[in-house]
């Protein structure tokens, strides 16, 4: 498991980082890694081989995180260490961004060095990694402070508390007593042109960030009528999760009885439960199409979206794409409003359409 080099790009291709750690690889390779993944049909496989090499990255922010290596290691290995890179410069930094990473370059190589050493992974735990770690992280406020004498502009402080924790990191030290607790969900489902859902799963996470004083025991409560599958259960209206597992340093002996998940506060941000939903629940949309073929060699595509939540919640910044085949020659685009909160664009470079909805309204049906 011998990685050659790691190196992080801008969406412009600049090396904002740069780590060779056994000078067995020639000097351009982050150019000739951005140019294949430019230059690449569609969207660049995220291992790939060229020139002797083997290449594996993820995107994120439109950041390129990128590991290189002349052996055949797992993809999976390469991907998940990615992942473990980018979680701890997230805790370390508060969020992944451009002008951050390059403010706090310093403190990215010392973390990278405690991380790999001559190739080798040593350790990938924040716990562990912070105790080695003298830099602070340093932000950079010369935009907001640019902003800031705009006469348009200003800056408040709000009472609200930010929705996600990930945006604060690890290393300042606040005097107040916070914890943030995420829930994301995924749904990935099939519907047919009628609306009607053929095969559908969630993939949830519940993920905490904690900035209480001292080590604290934790306890996280969840719904009482959470049921795990198979175990019995008499309500039909009870939540039933068909998967799940849990991160090593929840304690479990109370979730059955009680569902409550404990655990001693954790360095970083911390993953406590991941978890599936096959077919039990109600789509938050419902999405009609209708085809119609024309004598003319064209193609009439009716696409109908109606959003069926409860009215106290609300739905923003929806974006619905749709790819096109590639035998398409003109796009004409006719929408039922005029409103600014709806738009639709065709992006030729990619062969799809694009709806976005700033603000989705409960029960009506955008066309």
């Amino acid at each position: 498991m011998v990685i050659s080099q790691f190196y992080i790009l801008s969406p412009r291709g600049d090396t904002i980082i740069n780590r060779d750690f056994r000078g067995d690889i020639i000097k351009g390779s982050a150019e000739v890694f951005f140019r294949n993944v430019k230059l690449y049909k569609g969207d660049a496989p995220p291992v790939f081989y060229l020139n002797g090499i083997n290449f594996t990255y993820l995107k994120s922010n439109s950041l390129y995180f990128v590991v290189t290596s002349l052996f055949n290691i797992s993809p999976s290995y390469l991907i998940e260490l990615l992942h473990r890179l980018l979680k701890i410069f997230k805790d370390f930094c508060g969020q992944i961004t451009e002008e951050l990473i390059r403010t706090n370059f310093i403190l990215i190589y010392e973390i990278i060095d405690e991380i790999i050493d001559y190739g080798y992974l040593q350790n990938s735990n924040t716990e562990y990694i912070k105790n080695l770690i003298h830099n602070e992280i340093a932000t950079n406020n010369n935009t907001v402070k640019k902003f800031a004498n705009l006469p348009n502009f200003s800056i408040k402080n709000t009472n609200t508390l930010p929705s996600n924790a990930s945006q604060k990191p690890i290393q300042i030290n606040d005097k107040k007593n916070e914890i943030f607790i995420d829930i994301v969900e995924k749904i990935n489902l099939i519907m047919n042109s009628n609306g009607e859902i053929v095969y559908s799963y969630i993939d949830g996470v519940i993920q905490i960030k904690s900035y209480l004083l001292g080590n604290p025991f934790i306890k996280i409560a969840l719904n009482d009528d959470l049921y795990i599958k198979n175990i019995h259960h008499d309500n039909s209206n009870n939540i039933i999760i068909d998967d799940c597992n849990f991160n090593h340093l929840v304690n479990l002996s109370q979730f059955e009885k009680d569902k409550i998940l404990s655990l001693y506060q954790p360095d970083g941000e911390c993953v406590l439960m991941n978890y599936r939903i096959n077919n039990n629940f109600k789509a938050p949309f419902k999405i009609y199409a209708n085809v119609i073929y024309n004598q003319n060699h064209t193609v009439e595509l009716c696409i109908r979206i109606r959003l069926d939540i409860p009215s106290q919640y609300t739905c923003t910044n929806v974006f619905v794409y749709c790819n096109l085949c590639k035998h398409i020659t003109n796009v004409h685009l006719d929408l039922n409003t005029n409103s600014d909160l709806f738009s639709a664009q065709y992006i030729s470079n990619e062969n799809k359409l694009l709806w976005t909805i700033k603000k989705f309204k409960v029960k009506k049906k955008y066309i």
